[in-house]
């Protein structure tokens, strides 16, 4: 069973709204964490969108990555 483990698990449609869910978060926590006047607005307001993101997922294992895979953005962007 090579190929899409996402969509063998949940099903098409549903690893397909999952994946668009992630994308669309994570674009606008990327933009938000690079327009924030500075580190901590950026920590506050990806908190947050994960808040948010955490209420429409289903997954608490894709919360937690898409929380980790920002925390990664935060440090990058702002060199800590």
């Amino acid at each position: 069973m090579k190929g899409n483990y996402m969509s063998e698990i949940l099903g098409i449609e549903e690893a397909e709204r999952q994946n668009i869910l992630i994308r669309r978060y994570c674009e606008e926590a990327e933009k938000i964490i690079e327009d924030a006047p500075d580190y901590t607005a950026a920590v506050r307001l990806k908190e947050s969108l994960c808040r948010r993101f955490a209420e429409e997922c289903d997954s608490e294992l894709v919360v937690n990555a898409t929380s980790q895979y920002l925390d990664r953005v935060l440090s990058k962007h702002w060199k800590v």
